[in-house]
C-alpha cells in the first residue's frame, strides 16, 4: 500500500508533494497498465482466432489479506508483535483477532503467537462489539477507503477498455480471502460505487472452519450464526472460512436493495481459487483425487443462486520472441486470464 508522511514531515524534508498528488499519478499508471494489458490480450485472441482467450479480468488479489496496515497482519508482517490482539479477521491466529474494542494483559504464548495473559481476572465486563461496528481505527479505515477508490477507478478503466475493444469480457471484482463478506461490506460502506462497474464478485472459498484444516464437512447441516452480530473473532472462527458460507454472499446477490446487499445485488459470483485438505493418513493425495473431491463436495452448493464459475485450472500462455502461434493444447480449452494487480498496494476513473 502506498503511504505518505504527514505534510509537515514532507515540508521538513524539502518535499512539496502531497499524498493526493502521488495517489492521482499512481492510479493513472495502473489504469494505463490495465488498459494496455486488456487491449493486447484481446488483439492476440483475434490474431490467433480464439474468441475466448480472455475469459474475464479480475482486478486485484485478496486485498483483505494484502491491503492491510502492517500492524493488523501476522503473516508477512514486518513487525508481527505490533498491535498483537487486534489482527484482522483474515489472519491465522484466532486468539489475536479481537472480540472487544481493545485488549490488555498481552503475553507471548508458547506456540509463538500472542494472546491475553491467563489469570483469574474475573469476567470482562465490557460488551462485545458487533462485527460491522467494530472500531478498527482511523488508519485501517483509511486503507479501506483507498482500496475502495482504487477498485472503483480500476474497474471503470477496464470496463471502458473492453467496451472500446468491443469484446464482451466480464469484469470481476477483487477476490476476497475465503468468503469474506465483511470486507465487501467495508468497501461498500466506504464507497457506494465500489462495485458499480463489475459484473461479478470474486471469492476464494477455501474450507478452513475454526482454523481446522482437516474439516471435510463442506456443507454443514448446522447453519452458521447470524454473521453481522458476531465479533471479529467469532466471525473468523464460525462463518466466513466455511465453504458453504458462500451461500450468504449468494443471498446478497439475489437481493434488490443495494445497501442491504452491500452493493452485491445482481452480481454474479466467480470462484477463482478454492481448496481442501490434501493429506490422508499421513500421505499426500494425488492432485486428481483432491480435485475430484472438490467437485463432488462443492457441486450445487448454492441452490437457486446465481451462476458460480469454478476454475479448477489456469492455462497460461506467454507471448514473446519466437512465439509464432498458440500451442495445440491451448487451442482446445478456454483460457482464463487472471489480470490482477497481485500484491500491488493501491486506485481516477478518468484516464
Amino acid at each position: 500500500m502506498l503511504e505518505c508522511p504527514p505534510r509537515a514531515v514532507c515540508d521538513s524534508l524539502g518535499s512539496h508533494l502531497t499524498f493526493d498528488q502521488v495517489w492521482h499519478k499512481y492510479i493513472l499508471v495502473y489504469q494505463a497498465v490495465s488498459r494496455r494489458t486488456v487491449a493486447e490480450v484481446i488483439r492476440k485472441s483475434r490474431e490467433f482466432g480464439l474468441d475466448d482467450l480472455l475469459g474475464a479480468v479480475e482486478l486485484m488479489n485478496e486485498p483483505d489479506y494484502e491491503w492491510l496496515p502492517d500492524e493488523y497482519r501476522i503473516e508477512r508482517s514486518q513487525s508481527p508483535a505490533s498491535n498483537p490482539l487486534t489482527k484482522y479477521v483474515t489472519e491465522l491466529h484466532l486468539s489475536q483477532i479481537p472480540d472487544r474494542d481493545f485488549s490488555t494483559a498481552t503475553e507471548l504464548k508458547p506456540w509463538g503467537g500472542y494472546g491475553i495473559q491467563e489469570g483469574e481476572w474475573g469476567v470482562d465486563p465490557r460488551p462485545a462489539v458487533p462485527l460491522l461496528e467494530f472500531p478498527w481505527g482511523a488508519k485501517f479505515d483509511w486503507y479501506i477507503s483507498k482500496a475502495a477508490a482504487f477498485h472503483e477507478h480500476m474497474s471503470w478503466a477496464v470496463r471502458d477498455e473492453v467496451n472500446t475493444m468491443e469484446q464482451p469480457v466480464p469484469v470481476v471484482s477483487s477476490a476476497v480471502t475465503h468468503n469474506n463478506l465483511l470486507y465487501f461490506a467495508q468497501l461498500y460502506r466506504s464507497n457506494k460505487n465500489v462495485f458499480k462497474y463489475v459484473d461479478a464478485v470474486g471469492v476464494h472459498p477455501y474450507h478452513f472452519p475454526g482454523h481446522n484444516i482437516w474439516d471435510k464437512n463442506f456443507r454443514n447441516a448446522q447453519c452458521w450464526p447470524e454473521w453481522k452480530s458476531q465479533t471479529p473473532r467469532s466471525y473468523a472462527e464460525l462463518c466466513f472460512k466455511r465453504f458453504d458460507f458462500i451461500e450468504e454472499i449468494a443471498r446478497c446477490t439475489r437481493m434488490e436493495d443495494q445497501d442491504l446487499s452491500f452493493g452485491l445485488a445482481g452480481k454474479r459470483i466467480w470462484v477463482t481459487e478454492f481448496g481442501i485438505p490434501t493429506k490422508s493418513s499421513g500421505r499426500v493425495q494425488r492432485p486428481a483425487q483432491s480435485l475430484a473431491a472438490v467437485h463432488s463436495q462443492a457441486a450445487g452448493s448454492v441452490a437457486g443462486g446465481p451462476p458460480i464459475r469454478s476454475l479448477g485450472r489456469f492455462v497460461r500462455y506467454v507471448s514473446g520472441a519466437g512465439n509464432t502461434g498458440v500451442p495445440a493444447a491451448t487451442r482446445s480449452r478456454s483460457v482464463f486470464l487472471l489480470c490482477s494487480a497481485r500484491n500491488l498496494r493501491g486506485g481516477l476513473r478518468q484516464a
